[in-house]
């Protein structure tokens, strides 16, 4: 399966060797996705999945058996850089992911949401 979609970055970790992120789609909604070597300091594809960023992401998944998608390209769209200019909006902004993070179900799919988030990322980054 393949995924075209912009999303919105909720908390990346690492589970052993891999490094994986949870992002919230517009098109599939909370999704795991492992990507591999963006840690480096080098990496093209570590920008995009920094905390409430919103990108553009190419995923694929080989079947539906396997849980997690993998990173195949991601552009960004907006990385909300006023939000970390202020410990405020900062809070704010992880009280909103965290609350994305606990309520969302995986790829239970919320493009009203999805939209009501972005907007108000760019709301609270003015």
């Amino acid at each position: 399966m393949e995924l075209k979609t912009e999303g919105i970055v909720l908390k990346r970790f690492t589970e052993g060797k891999n490094d994986l992120t949870e992002i919230f789609t517009k098109e599939k909604g909370k999704v795991t996705v492992i990507s591999k070597g963006t840690k480096k300091v080098n990496s093209k594809l570590r920008i995009t999945l920094e905390s409430f960023s919103l990108n553009y992401y190419y995923i694929i998944r080989k079947n539906n058996k396997k849980k997690f998608f993998s990173l195949i390209q991601s552009k960004p769209l907006m990385l909300f850089e006023n939000i970390k200019t202020s410990l405020k909006k900062l809070a704010t902004a992880y009280f909103i992911l965290e609350l994305l993070d606990r309520f969302l179900q995986y790829e239970d799919r919320h493009p009203e949401i999805f939209e009501e988030t972005k907007d108000f990322f760019l709301f609270l980054n003015k």
